[in-house]
């Protein structure tokens, strides 16, 4: 008997090892945007509380705020520091490692550089300017889409001037100069080796793609962003002529579409895909050959050594279908977010199945919570994160990689009641144990 309640005390210290490796956050009324460091080793989220907004960092929860704009958060490149930006009395004000910066009418777009440098916008009696690393720049009437460079030693950012309510010139600044004023230069791009730099230059209804000082051709209309491959050597983009629209890449044009979507190089670069809509038909086309043809194809997603390409597809006579390497893998009622993990194998996504929410993580349905969102993975590839949804209740549940998947842990943030009932359950039998048998 006395085996008995040895066996119970190992039984019982599994689940409290267990409970180490596994995170779960607070109780929100809902959880949005989860943000990860550069290095993967802080993760922060927007929340909703009591009818308010709070930002949680590390399971650190920010003061409240009438709202935090949702795709204005930032980190430092260390992952310490954290700047987003929120609304307090109808106010926006920026809030940068817990402290709120005021003095502005309006403040947008944070962002760090590798550098360690700071940058945002702001808005003051009517005018906008940047503010970098706290020194304010010149006086615009509208400025948006600040970035660095990818190495960090250059700021760009697109400025537009209101001469009348009918005529507006607008242009792009690179390192405080002014490029030429044009009547419209906008979507400003870097190489990932911030060598080449292009941006889209308008000018009497006609459009031109300016790469490296140099204009090439003259386009009637270009559709979406200018995309450089990862190792920066291949450039690409949608060109539109008479309603018809064709690939542009490393400037050959390719076949002619009536319409084409979602342009992906692969990690590698040595693969290009993109979307190509047809009689109301959707292909993939993955380096100029055509695949099945679905309803719908939406989510394209490579792995992160290029092996293998993901999507979500739709037929009219079934439901949404995970489709990998051209394998239908398995459908489901839905299927969305589609993620694989940045250093390993792991792939997960989102499925509703007899609709109840599931996460599929490396083939398997993972249903012990009541529901799930927004599946993830830490940028360093060691933590694999989702929404649990319970009772109107979201939780952000945080895994180790190396963790049992199909195992349910305790809690880092003191909120999991079933694995505490669950421990308490072990212990109320280990010491009915030991008092029989002692």
């Amino acid at each position: 008997m006395k085996n008995i309640a040895i066996i119970l005390s190992i039984i019982l210290s599994l689940n409290v090892v267990s409970a180490e490796t596994e995170n779960v956050s607070a109780p929100f009324s809902s959880i949005h945007d989860i943000h990860q460091s550069p290095d993967g080793l802080s993760t922060s989220f927007y929340a909703w509380k009591n009818g308010k907004s709070v930002m949680v960092k590390d399971w650190i929860e920010s003061k409240v705020y009438d709202t935090i704009l949702r795709k204005h958060v930032s980190y430092s490149p260390d992952g310490k520091s954290l700047a987003f930006i929120a609304t307090k009395e109808w106010k926006n004000i920026l809030v940068k490692d817990g402290d709120e910066i005021t003095g502005f009418s309006h403040v947008y777009s944070p962002i760090f550089s590798v550098n360690w440098d700071f940058m945002f916008h702001a808005q003051k009696n009517d005018k906008s300017f940047t503010v970098h690393n706290w020194r304010k720049g010149k006086e615009y009437d509208h400025i948006w889409s600040l970035m660095y460079s990818p190495d960090g030693n250059d700021i760009v950012y697109q400025w537009e001037t209101v001469i009348t309510p009918r005529e507006r010139i607008s242009s792009i600044v690179k390192n405080w100069e002014e490029i030429s004023s044009y009547t419209q230069a906008h979507s400003p791009v870097y190489s990932p080796d911030s060598k080449s730099f292009s941006y889209v230059w308008v000018e009497n209804d006609k459009t031109f793609i300016v790469k490296d000082w140099v204009k090439w051709k003259e386009y009637s209309r270009l559709i979406g962003e200018l995309l450089y491959s990862p190792d920066s050597k291949s450039f690409s983009y949608v060109w539109v002529e008479n309603d018809k629209m064709f690939v542009v890449k490393d400037w050959v044009k390719w076949k002619e579409y009536r319409f084409v979507g979602e342009l992906l190089y692969s990690p590698d670069s040595k693969s290009f895909s993109y979307i190509w809509v047809e009689n109301n038909k959707m292909f993939v086309v993955k380096d100029w050959i055509a695949w099945k043809l679905y309803s719908d194809i939406s989510q394209m997603v490579y792995s992160y050594d290029w092996s293998k390409i993901s999507y979500i597809a739709r037929e009219e006579w079934r439901s949404n279908i995970l489709v990998e390497n051209w394998v239908e893998i398995k459908s489901y009622d839905s299927v969305g977010f589609p993620t694989y993990s940045p250093t390993t194998d792991s792939f997960a996504f989102l499925a509703k199945k007899d609709w109840v929410d599931i996460i599929v993580k490396d083939g398997k349905e993972l249903s012990w919570y009541d529901s799930y969102a927004n599946p993830t993975y830490s940028n360093d590839g060691k933590r694999f994160l989702f929404v649990w949804i319970k009772d109107k209740e979201s939780f952000l549940v945080e895994q180790q990689m190396d963790s049992n998947p199909g195992v349910k842990k305790e809690t880092k943030n003191q909120n999991n009641t079933d694995s505490r009932e669950k421990i308490w359950f072990f212990q109320s039998i280990l010491l009915f144990f030991k008092s029989l048998f002692s």
